[in-house]
Formats: structure tokens, sequence, C-alpha cells
């Protein structure tokens, strides 16, 4: 996924990009601008390439990174409430005791902790970098 951006801000090693929502970006909801509703965002990227103020800049993301961090953010908590939910379910037919609000409960917390393990998880992936995006090339206007 490659974005066109204009550098509005330099922080130490960090360019802060301002990037325009595409029409696109209206269903996919995998960034800011999707769950925002915002026309524009901005973004920090590593300054690899030395561009300055003013300057556009290609960002680009891998596709695959993306889908892993949305199934990640969304998938993770839903799987908990699910498993909270059924396992519980599971659990009362063979004890003959039926409780709806046990299994709502025991789904909330489940899913609650899965927060928890997305936030542990969202720490460490951040300290690789590996979900960041990549400042690609400065575009040179014509």
């Amino acid at each position: 996924m490659d974005e066109l951006g204009l550098v509005v801000e330099l922080k130490n090693e960090y360019a802060v990009v301002n990037i325009q929502r595409k029409s696109a970006c209206g269903s996919c909801k995998a960034c800011e601008l999707g769950k925002s509703g915002l026309s524009e965002i901005n973004v920090n990227v590593k300054n690899i390439l030395g561009a300055t103020i003013g300057d556009r800049v290609m960002i680009q993301m891998q596709t695959p990174d993306v889908l892993k961090a949305a199934f990640t953010v969304y998938m993770i908590p839903l799987m908990a409430l699910l498993i909270g939910v059924t396992g519980t379910y599971a659990l009362q037919q063979k004890t003959g005791n039926h409780n709806e609000m046990t299994m709502m409960l025991v789904g909330v917390v489940m899913m609650l902790l899965s927060f928890v393990y997305v936030r542990f998880k969202d720490n460490k992936i951040k300290a690789t970098q590996k979900f960041e995006p990549l400042m690609t090339e400065v575009v040179k206007a014509k």
C-alpha cells in the first residue's frame, strides 16, 4: 500500500507526513483514516531519505503487515469473546446449569483479557518497527 504525503514537520529522525484520504479508504478502515472519518492524517515516518519540510514523499506499508495488524486488533478479541461464551455454554451443558449471564460475563472477561494481550503485543511490535510505514522516495515536483 503506497501513499503520497507532504512533510509538514521534522522531529529528530522522524518526519511528520500529512496524507490525504482516498475514496477507497472509506470501506477499508485498516488505518486511522478509515476509522476516524477525517480527510487527512499525520503519520510519523523515519526520515531515512533526508526529506525536508514541504517535500512530497512516498510512504509504503506492506499489505500483509497491515492485514496481520488488523487481524490482531479485531479478530483476537472477537475470538476470545466467542471462546468464553461457547466454552462456558459447553461447561454448563455438562453440569446441567444454564445461566446466560455467566456465559456473557465469562465472554466479556475473556475479551478484556485479550485486549490486555493485544496491548502487550502492540508494545512489543512497536519496538521491532516491523509495522511502521517506510519512506521510499522523495517525489520531485514537475
